[in-house]
């Protein structure tokens, strides 16, 4: 598939096949290994731009929709069934138990190498607002693969009302001590930050605490409560009684 990708002398035919045979192999792997799948799913993310850049290229008559053949008229639609399917077979493989382990051993593996070994009083299970996209893949795989909410939710903060991704995850409190050391200024989180964070964001392999959010953790509550908080929950607007994920869920409780 590599050596068909940039090539825009090929069949339109040739170049579907081969893509659809690409979501067909992804379709049919079992990913026991978060950093396997986020590396995946970087590769279906410069195919699916291939894909658009392809179609750009196809010639359309007098501005209209590109003329295919009858058996192009096949092949794209075979590959337009995979497309379909593909981000739930993505959310489907992030949320698996294997990659849910694979992601809780990397936090700990963190969080033992910098914040030390894990205590009984920290395993109790918790759910948390935090921002959706972390630099460092296992950071961030975590929250790919623990995702309560699979809707991202957009909001501002601060002076420069910067965009802030948002979403719910799951997990022992221990997790949100990793991401709460990581984007804190605590004396216990020092040799973390030092290894993961980077000053004002100029390192662009490193986290900026500036671009990221994490809200109070709140005991899980039953998931009827939680599917409640969701809607209550408002990121997106500042003043509303509902702005902090740890409100609606208080909210939703007592409802």
């Amino acid at each position: 598939m590599t050596a068909l990708l940039h090539r825009y002398d090929i069949e339109p035919e040739t170049f579907w096949d081969a893509v659809t045979t690409l979501l067909d192999d992804f379709f049919a792997t079992d990913y026991t290994s978060h950093r396997k799948l986020d590396e995946t799913a970087m590769y279906l993310d410069i195919v699916e731009q291939e894909l658009m850049d392809f179609d750009r290229s196809l010639p359309r008559p007098s501005g209209g929709p590109a003329h295919l053949t009858p058996s192009q008229l096949v092949s794209a639609h075979k590959l337009s069934l995979r497309y379909a399917d593909l981000y739930s077979a993505l959310d489907a493989k992030w949320s698996s138990q294997a990659v849910r382990r694979s992601t809780l051993r990397a936090l700990q593996g963190i969080h033992e190498a910098y914040l030390g070994s894990l205590t009984e009083t920290r395993r109790g299970d918790v759910l948390f607002e935090v921002s959706r996209h972390f630099v460092n893949r296992d950071l961030d795989s975590y929250v790919n693969a623990h995702r309560v909410d699979h809707q991202t939710r957009i909001a501002r903060r601060g002076a420069d009302n910067r965009r802030l991704d948002l979403t719910v995850v799951a997990g022992p409190i221990w997790v949100h001590d990793v991401y709460r050391h990581l984007l804190g200024s605590s004396l216990r989180g020092e040799r973390l930050r030092k290894r993961y964070v980077g000053g004002n964001g100029a390192d662009p392999y490193r986290e900026s605490t500036e671009r990221h959010f994490l809200g109070e953790p709140v005991e899980k509550p039953t998931d009827d409560d939680v599917d409640t908080a969701l809607k209550l929950w408002t990121p997106e607007e500042e003043r509303s009684p509902y702005c902090r994920f740890a409100a609606a869920v208080h909210a939703a409780t007592l409802l």
